[in-house]
């Protein structure tokens, strides 16, 4: 199902970047539902951020509505100039302080829970530090070194250093047969997670082995990102083990696998049966707005900075205002905060905050209940299969019809 892009109205009012950007503090309630909640103790304390998630936000998508109005998408009026990116990298920094901050906040909790409650505060944590893959995922196409960095640390703390490796990867490979970031159709999430993890790991591995052979090095070295980000992870593995022993580190372990197996339900749903057709040359025809879902349901993505919009986040399209970044601001507070080393250059892809909703196929819900339902096949092809935008299935999946 289609819907079509709306054309800004002239005259209609527009929003300051900075009160536009307090939309995306959102996406706190879910450490602070976290930490209150265990801290509460009980069952409904515990679920806090179960039911913030998979009940809260749905609701409240309904209750404020989409982005979209009628049949037509409404993508961001913000009045906006270069120097206001600043008020959208703000949340994104914040959120590493967060993250780090509830990590030893949950380590040191777990030290004083038996292995049960162990297993529910890995659950509930892990769904908070997928949010953080996702804040790991806009830093990391960003120029600024500082930004990777920052980007680099986050999936460290979830097992998943490889991921921005495998991500360049996924990016030139999206919809097709060849990207294990790709579902095909009437490939099950049970088939699809283990195909994506591991291709993307086995990948990396490969990729950077090989980038560093042809320059005449070795693999196991520091400038092998995979292994340094890996690296990483151990060392805070044994860290944990030494200061908060057995305890802490299956819970950190177990929270990381939580984050990936969210993130890849993610990765699942963004690209389901939307496969590029080969051209007579044998090459692929260019991503377009079709081979990604939408789901411009409000508030899932102000929990998630704009990960719903996907379609758009393939488009090497960037803000124009952010190609040159030009300030005449004064005083030192604002030269600090516009320097190159806090305010990067926005690479070629856009920032979550330009993403635009266009016409794109349209989910009928945000991440979170879609992920529920994709773990009941039937039911989720009996819902998503329809709304395919193909007229061909024969372009989706290979000697695959749809099933029902």
């Amino acid at each position: 199902m289609y819907a079509e892009v709306q054309k800004p109205v002239a005259g209609e009012p527009v929003m300051s970047a900075k009160l536009y950007a307090l939309r995306y503090y959102v996406c706190f309630f879910g450490p602070i539902a976290l930490i209150i909640g265990w801290e509460l103790g009980g069952l409904p304390g515990r679920g806090a951020t179960l039911v913030l998630y998979e009940v809260v936000a749905p609701l409240a998508d309904i209750l404020l509505g989409s982005g979209i109005v009628g049949d037509k998408l409404a993508g961001n009026r913000v009045n906006r100039e270069s120097t206001d990116v600043i008020w959208f990298q703000i949340p994104l920094y914040l959120w590493v302080v967060a993250h780090g901050s509830m990590l030893m906040w949950m380590i040191s909790k777990a030290v004083s829970l038996d292995w049960f409650e162990i297993y529910c505060l890995s659950w509930a944590s892990g769904l908070v530090t997928s949010v953080s893959i996702a804040v790991a995922h806009e830093l990391l196409h960003r120029r600024s070194s500082f930004d990777r960095s920052l980007a680099s640390f986050l999936l460290s703390t979830v097992l998943f250093g490889h991921y921005r490796i495998a991500h360049n990867e996924h990016h030139r490979r999206v919809a097709t047969t060849e990207d294990f970031g790709t579902a095909r159709l009437n490939e099950t999430p049970y088939e699809f997670v283990p195909r994506s993890v591991f291709g993307g790991l086995i990948f990396s591995f490969l990729s950077e082995r090989s980038r560093l052979s042809t320059k005449g090095g070795s693999w196991c070295t520091y400038h092998n990102e995979f292994v340094l980000n890996w690296g990483m992870s151990v060392a805070f593995i044994v860290l944990i083990w030494l200061v908060c022993g057995m305890k802490g580190v299956v819970t950190f372990i177990c929270q990381a696998l939580v984050a990936i197996s969210v993130h890849e339900m993610t990765t699942y749903i963004e690209h389901y049966g939307l496969l590029r057709k080969r051209r007579e040359d044998d090459k692929y025809e260019k991503v377009g707005y079709d081979h990604s879902w939408l789901a411009p349901q409000r508030l899932t993505n102000y929990l998630t900075f704009n990960v719903q919009i996907h379609p758009d986040h393939h488009m090497r399209k960037s803000h124009p205002t952010m190609h040159s970044m030009v300030f005449t601001t004064s005083g030192f507070m604002n030269q600090l905060l516009t320097s190159s080393l806090i305010l990067p250059i926005i690479d070629a892809l856009k920032p979550y905050e330009d993403l635009e909703m266009t016409k794109s196929p349209i989910l009928p819900a945000g991440y979170p209940p879609m992920m529920l339902l994709a773990f009941i096949p039937p039911l989720w092809k009996r819902v998503i299969h329809p709304r395919l935008p193909h007229a061909s299935w024969k372009d989706l999946a290979v000697g695959d019809a749809p099933a029902h």
